[in-house]
């Protein structure tokens, strides 16, 4: 049953605190439970009640709390004083008794209770620990309440599962792309533009930076054009990678990217990445940290979700993106790849990792629940009462979390810590367990099992049954003979569809740009979207050529490639000749083994000499040891060396 708790005012003529504490009664599920609360009531309040006076007469210190719990329609009250002589020789009947001898170990106010004795023996609980003056047993009452009651389930466990009802096969499109691709072409630039929404994507850019530009008082404007063209760079940059950035429009016949030179200029380049700017600073929030990407954040989230229907086999799981400034929102991520960074809690498609929504973490900002069952229900929304699988590690899963999964319609299924809140408590001890051992609690359709491998594996489902079991091959210790052991369905269904997250990761640390300059925290988040969005659009046009028949499917790489080439065309029809240096008429060969130095001194050039002509020169190469002019007028360093 759901609790609510109050904590009243303080009196200035009682010695104790009085915290009244409701409860509602689920009728339908509580019947047994509330005709016994209804045989005591009376006869507790009558006692507590003469309690309470006779302690406000003798006591002249120590402190005593009181509490009320009420059972629509009667209301009693029950009284705990620690040092109290007067409860201690109390005289109580057998129920009473009984209600007061309950376990004290656990702390009943997670939600759900099955009995009245749960409430009261959680609360005397907590009394005990309770010390020192009225202000600060309040505090104590304050933070221990707002704690424990943020859990809205609380689980009776047993050794019965019952199965979910099977309903009927839903004609839900699972995965399937939404009707906005149907009429077409199907092309990589033409998938991006629409997967992305760009148009929008691009007036939002395009507004904010230009808002940007004239608050630093910098008369700056990009158009659409260019800012295609400034991503198809960055997607260049991703698999053709040089030190850094200003090497792609070097001269340097070795070094240098004539297709990105001639496409844009470097200061043009340099320009537009320092204006880029996604949010107002006059308007934006103060109080969210990530209110620099904000809008960001909104308009992929929408135009992923609006791009494909949901999966039906979705994982929850982090995704890093590499930072190393400072900034408040940077986590370190000790067994990560990527250690310093942004943290992104990500949902994905179990099976090709395909980013559905997504959020950037900067600490915890839901008081009533734990951080990790906070993100899968913030995450979940959109696919509420779909019957969509989601599946999940040990950090976000526990109990509670599968009953109010379950209450929305989401089948959940992950692996849990051993330390998680109600949790059954009469497991046996791993070192009890043989390899391939399998127990498990049940309430209702939800489970919770624990199966012994190399090591014990705890896990908790809505959905699964615990009693489906297959074999597994594992190594024996000490031999190369592999054994057959039990293994429940439940970890075999959890291995295969929660690495959706790390596909995604996968695909995109293969070409993500490594840009090595200095660059704002927003931007980094900015392009990790960019990146990622390129992955969602290959899935997406992979699937409209296997709908249509067409056979051609593209690999991820060939994709990105005609995919920065199309963004880049349209500016590319206006853009001037790449610059070339004084010896790219060169044969490539020679020009990296012959290379122009530097004297001191000053010669004849070799070549002029030849024509009888006296100049001097200080450039030689390093190769012939010749001196040979290099200037704008002539070049006779490429002369001499095209007829060797």
């Amino acid at each position: 049953m759901d609790i609510k708790i109050e904590v009243e005012d303080y009196h200035d003529d009682l010695d104790y605190n009085i915290v009244k504490e409701e409860y509602e009664v689920q009728e339908q599920s509580f019947t047994n439970a509330n005709e016994d609360i209804a045989d005591s009531t009376e006869a507790i309040r009558i006692k507590t009640e003469e309690i309470a006076e006779d302690e406000h007469k003798q006591m002249t210190s120590g402190e005593e709390q009181s509490f009320s719990i009420k059972d629509e329609p009667e209301e009693f009250y029950v009284f705990y004083a620690e040092d109290s002589d007067v409860e201690d020789n109390t005289v109580l009947n057998e129920d009473e008794q009984i209600f007061l001898k309950q376990d004290p170990d656990e702390f009943p106010f997670t939600g759900q209770c099955s009995s009245t004795s749960e409430v009261y023996q959680g609360i005397k609980r907590k009394a005990k620990s309770i010390s020192g003056s009225p202000k600060k047993t309040r505090k104590i009452y304050d933070e221990v309440l707002a704690h424990d009651v943020k859990t809205e389930y609380r689980l009776k466990w047993s050794n019965n599962f019952i199965p979910i009802p099977k309903k009927e096969p839903t004609m839900y499109p699972f995965g399937d792309v939404k009707a906005k691709f149907q009429d077409i072409e199907l092309t990589p630039y033409n998938i991006f533009l629409k997967t992305i929404c760009f148009p929008e994507l691009s007036a939002l850019i395009l507004e904010q930076t230009q808002i940007y530009t004239m608050q630093k008082g910098i008369d700056f404007v990009i158009e659409e054009d260019e800012l295609k063209a400034f991503i198809g760079i960055n997607l260049i940059m991703g698999y053709h990678v040089l030190p850094h950035v200003r090497d792609y429009w070097s001269t340097s016949p070795d070094m240098g990217v004539p297709f990105i030179a001639s496409t844009m200029t470097r200061n043009r380049f340099e320009n537009i990445a320092g204006a880029l700017h996604f949010s107002n600073n006059e308007t934006a929030d103060k109080n969210d940290r990530a209110s620099k990407v904000r809008p960001l954040i909104t308009h992929f989230n929408k135009s992923f979700q609006d791009a494909r229907e949901p999966s039906q086999r979705q994982c929850i799981d982090e995704h890093m993106i590499k930072f190393k400034g400072h900034n408040d929102m940077k986590q370190f991520m000790q067994n990560s790849p990527v250690q310093w960074g942004f943290k992104l809690w990500c949902r994905c498609d179990s099976l090709n990792g395909y980013l559905y929504e997504f959020d950037l973490y900067q600490g915890k900002t839901d008081d009533q629940h734990a951080l990790g069952e906070a993100v899968v229900l913030q995450l979940c929304k959109s696919i509420e009462n779909l019957n969509c699988e989601v599946y999940f590690d040990k950090f976000f899963n526990s109990p509670a979390l599968q009953a109010a999964l379950l209450e929305k319609g989401i089948y959940a299924c992950g692996t849990m810590q051993k330390n998680r809140g109600n949790l059954p408590s009469d497991f046996t001890a791993d070192k009890n367990m043989k390899r391939g051992d399998i127990e498990f609690r049940a309430s209702g359709s939800i489970s919770c099992l624990k199966w012994m491998d190399s090591k014990s594996v705890l896990m908790a489902s809505n959905f699964l049954s615990p009693l489906d079991v297959t074999k597994v091959s594992r190594r024996q210790p000490g031999t190369a003979e592999k054994l057959q052991i039990a293994c429940p369905i439940m970890f075999k269904n959890y291995t295969a569809y929660v690495g959706g997250v790390d596909i995604m990761d996968q695909k995109k640390s293969y070409y993500q740009a490594e840009r090595r300059w200095k660059i704002k925290y927003y931007w980094r988040i900015f392009f990790d979207l960019i990146d990622i969005s390129v992955n969602n659009s290959c899935i997406i046009y992979n699937q409209i050529s296997d709908e249509r028949g067409t056979g051609k499917i593209m690999a991820p790489l060939e994709f990105r490639r005609e995919l920065a080439r199309s963004l880049m065309s349209e500016i590319r029809s206006r853009a001037r000749a790449a610059p070339q240096s004084k010896i790219s008429s060169l044969n490539l060969d020679i020009a990296i083994k012959h290379i122009v130095k530097k004297s001191k001194e000053r010669r004849r050039c070799a070549l002029c000499y030849q024509k009888k002509i006296d100049n001097r020169t200080n450039c030689l190469c390093g190769e012939c040891n010749v001196y040979l002019c290099v200037t704008s007028t002539r070049n006779c360093f490429n002369e001499y060396h095209n007829n060797i």
